[in-house]
C-alpha cells in the first residue's frame, strides 16, 4: 500500500466536536506488523469558544481504545 486516501471519524453534538482524520501511513515501506500500524492523522476539536487542531501519530489500535472509552 504505497497510499492512503483520507478518512475521518468524529462526534458531534450541540456545537462541540471532536474528529480524528488519518492522513497517511507514518512509515510507508514497513516490514514490521508493528511499524505496518503507526498513523499519521490530525486531530480537530471544538468545544465551546476552544477550538483546535493538531497533528499526532496514532496505532490502529488506538481507534479501538477511542471507541471503548465513548
Amino acid at each position: 500500500m504505497d497510499e492512503l486516501d483520507d478518512f475521518t471519524i468524529g462526534l458531534h453534538s450541540g456545537g462541540q466536536s471532536i474528529s480524528i482524520t488519518v492522513i497517511g501511513l507514518l512509515v510507508i515501506d514497513a516490514t514490521s506488523n508493528w511499524d505496518k500500524n503507526w498513523l499519521r492523522t490530525k486531530i480537530s476539536v471544538q468545544a465551546g469558544a476552544f477550538g483546535g487542531t493538531y497533528n499526532a501519530d496514532l496505532t490502529s489500535f488506538d481507534f479501538e481504545n477511542f471507541k471503548q472509552g465513548l
